[in-house]
């Protein structure tokens, strides 16, 4: 079995300390609607930030190509 060398990733960076998410696409079409399906404005409360990510494993780097910055609600 080969090893992917490429990958796509939403990082979702939380508002509450607790640990950034990352979860892995399949392919950049996947990433961008699962993106898509976070960027709402209710969102705003728990996220700070949502980033497309590809991952070049055999390099081990990291290329963000889009991210959504949430602007923190001031009461």
């Amino acid at each position: 079995m080969e090893l992917v060398a490429n990958s796509w990733m939403v990082r979702i960076v939380r508002r509450d300390g607790k640990p950034d998410e990352e979860q892995y696409c399949a392919d950049e079409q996947e990433a961008r609607q699962l993106m898509g399906l976070l960027n709402d404005p209710d969102n705003a409360e728990m996220y700070r930030s949502i980033a497309l990510v590809s991952v070049d494993w055999r390099g081990h780097t990291e290329k963000v190509h889009d991210t959504i910055e949430f602007e923190e609600e001031t009461t």
